[in-house]
């Protein structure tokens, strides 16, 4: 039951990274459409992948795992929380620095799906 629960977190919370990604790809071909649900979805997914790590590591011996996987999704946390405060600081930003801050959030989003990725790969 356990295994189950773990997996459906985890492949929740990556399908919620990728609509959270893919929003303002959308919201640039829609005239009108908001940027809200990526606002939602960029707090909501530390906390629904923080859940997603909480269930094995609270449960049973983490020795039982890919510990190199773990620490790639652990990576992977750390950036989701430094990036949905990069959103924060994002929001208000105007001229050159939001451009700044735009390319930053776009390569750490990047880099997150790198590691959601190896992760997967590794934790299978």
């Amino acid at each position: 039951m356990l295994f189950l629960a773990t997996a459906f977190s985890g492949w929740a919370a990556a399908l919620l990274f990728g609509v959270g990604a893919g929003v303002p790809y959308y919201v640039r071909s829609v005239p009108g459409a908001s940027l809200k649900p990526h606002y939602g979805i960029g707090l909501l997914l530390p906390a629904a992948a923080l859940a997603h790590a909480w269930l094995p590591m609270a449960s049973i011996p983490i020795r039982r795992f890919d510990l190199a996987g773990l620490w790639l999704a652990t990576a992977a946390l750390i950036l989701m929380v430094a990036q949905a405060a990069l959103g924060l600081t994002l929001r208000p930003a105007a001229g050159a620095a939001r451009g700044r801050l735009r390319r930053v959030h776009f390569v750490s989003m990047a880099l997150i799906a790198l590691l959601i990725a190896l992760h997967i790969a590794r934790n299978r």
